[in-house]
């Protein structure tokens, strides 16, 4: 599939920083990107199509165990995994395991349905894993057990070593680093003080810093 690339604003990081006398300058860590699962988006919607949840899985000959939910990253409380029908199982064994062979479980559930909605509350990432339980207690594996997703909840770290000069003079080149799960924007802004302050770009990690009295 395809994945998807969703904004979704969670924090806000300021750092003061003098340029002169009396001015501030604050960088905004505000969006992470987050792969919505095929499962979460409404079928008729343009984000479904645009996201390849149409054929994006191996199609199912009706004879085989197969997980439909897609390797994805979310910061959400709540997300859904979903896997297809297997003819003649009794039940099913939704397993979230450290490994991709699913040998290492640290959360598992049994159930007759083939959807299951729930949160996790450690961040990580983690493996789906489904068996099927057949009458004479036989476990089938879903052919692609082992598809990967990750919980990410933090707020972006920023790195506050890295400091500003404490005097502009001349257009100077800064680079802010942060650390995070997944991609950032960024938004430089003059907060408060006298005078100008311009970043070129301002929505960069890196950017040229002018101040302006």
């Amino acid at each position: 599939m395809t994945k998807i690339s969703k904004h979704i604003a969670i924090a806000t990081t300021l750092i003061g920083l003098s340029l002169s006398s009396a001015c501030l300058t604050e960088i905004k860590l505000d969006s992470k990107q987050v792969n919505v699962p095929c499962e979460n988006l409404p079928k008729e919607s343009a984000q479904y199509s645009e996201a390849g949840c149409q054929g994006a899985q191996k199609p199912n000959d009706g004879l085989s165990l197969l997980i439909t939910t897609n390797s994805f990253i979310t910061n959400a409380a709540e997300f859904t995994v979903a896997w297809s029908e297997y003819p003649g199982a009794v039940g099913y064994h939704l397993s979230f395991a450290a490994d991709e062979n699913c040998s290492q479980e640290l959360l598992g559930f049994n159930q007759f349905e083939t959807t299951k909605t729930l949160g996790v509350a450690q961040d990580g990432t983690y493996h789906i894993c489904v068996f099927a339980m057949t009458p004479g207690e036989e476990s089938i594996p879903a052919e692609n057990n082992g598809i990967q997703f990750t919980i990410d909840r933090q707020k972006p770290t920023l790195d506050t070593s890295i400091l500003m000069p404490n005097k502009i003079t001349q257009p100077t080149i800064f680079a802010a680093k942060a650390d995070d799960e997944t991609a950032l924007t960024y938004q430089w802004n003059h907060k408060s003080g006298d005078g100008k302050v311009v970043f070129s770009p301002d929505n960069a990690a890196e950017t040229t810093i002018s101040y302006v009295e």
